[in-house]
């Protein structure tokens, strides 16, 4: 009786365009090492949106893989079109194909913002084919032809699998969307209607990381890499703050500047909160009653605060966190975990979105 072989499931590359054809070159060398020409299905090439002249990404798939293949590019303006572009792509390949080992998805390529994305990505929706390719440095310069193919590697990239992913309660598809839809709200407002001066890239990329972190269950990695960022803000919002009420900020923080620590900041910033809910609500104390709280009752700029109030005990909540999951000591562990990393995400997500109600942070 004859007996036939299971067939193999047609390939869908996933690789970022990359200037450097080099690299992009040993990339598809590397997947025919290791797949074979024969099983590329589709190339599904993502590339920045450009006018400038681009390399010839797809010449170069001829070249190597003989052109029996789909061919597929998706221009993006920039890397937060990822979030569309990306999840919709897979879906529609797993939808065809019906198997996630269909797909094999390059991180050689891309930036590390577009590396992060993906790796989030491909975790939640379980496609263990993702992989980059190593090149001796003394052969990372040459021109591709000259690279030994022998000397070129893929080396699979590790994921969570389904067990873990359903101990992390919370950490499903619609999460994961959520969180990058509010970064996403937030940077794209703050770049284009905001008074923030910050890195944006650099910001968006630190937040994907966070919850990189929280994905893989690294909980103290996580609550660290939010609190860094939640510093950076709080830096940015103590700024912006003084720059507003010019000589009247002092009043309001107690005449006590931060020093440089995220427990002072947040301090700092909750002292203004208190002493704003104070004026707004009409208390009378010696504060409301001085000649710079009765200054401070007068301008719309005390009202305008009114959205950041709740924040100042929220970050201050996070700096407990920080601090103690950091000391290293028998109780840390208790500040460590799943539920304190989360809270740290959603907390710097609640603390955005603040900053974004608020008109004091406003261009014109």
């Amino acid at each position: 009786m004859l007996t036939h072989k299971p067939l193999e499931p047609k390939l869908h590359l996933i690789i970022m365009g990359n200037r450097n054809v080099n690299t992009f070159a040993n990339t598809l060398r590397a997947v025919i090492k290791q797949w074979g020409a024969k099983s590329i299905y589709a190339i599904h090439l993502i590339r920045p949106k450009s006018e400038n002249e681009t390399p010839d990404w797809r010449g170069l798939c001829n070249t190597l893989l003989g052109g029996a293949y789909e061919y597929h590019e998706y221009p993006i303006t920039d890397a937060t079109n990822l979030a569309t572009t990306l999840p919709s792509m897979l879906s529609q390949i797993l939808a065809k194909e019906k198997t996630n080992k269909s797909i094999i998805v390059d991180l050689t390529n891309g930036t590390k913002t577009w590396c992060n994305f993906v790796y989030l990505v491909c975790t939640l929706m379980q496609i263990s084919n993702i992989f980059r390719v190593q090149v001796p440095k003394e052969e990372f310069m040459l021109p591709y032809n000259q690279v030994n193919l022998e000397a070129i590697q893929v080396q699979l990239e590790p994921i969570p699998n389904t067990s873990d992913l359903q101990r992390l309660i919370r950490s499903t598809y619609s999460e994961y969307i959520y969180y990058l839809q509010e970064v996403t709200t937030f940077i794209e407002w703050a770049k284009t209607d905001s008074l923030i001066q910050l890195d944006f890239a650099k910001l968006y990329e630190r937040l994907l990381k966070a919850f990189e972190h929280y994905m893989r269950g690294d909980f103290d990695a996580c609550i660290v890499s939010a609190a860094t960022i939640l510093e950076e803000i709080l830096d940015e919002t103590l700024r912006l703050l003084a720059s507003r009420f010019g000589s009247l900020w002092m009043a309001l923080i107690n005449n006590n500047s931060p020093q440089n620590s995220l427990g002072s900041k947040a301090h700092t910033l909750g002292q203004a909160c208190t002493r704003v809910n104070q004026l707004i609500s009409g208390i009378q104390n010696g504060f409301t009653q001085s000649i710079e709280g009765r200054t401070l009752r007068t301008l719309k700029e005390t009202f305008d605060f009114a959205p950041l109030i709740s924040v100042g005990m929220h970050c201050q909540s996070l700096a407990m966190i920080r601090n103690y999951s950091g000391h290293g000591n028998r109780y840390s562990s208790a500040l460590q975990n799943e539920v304190d990393a989360r809270q740290m995400l959603h907390g710097v997500l609640y603390i955005l979105g603040k900053i974004r109600a608020c008109t004091l942070f406003r261009g014109n």
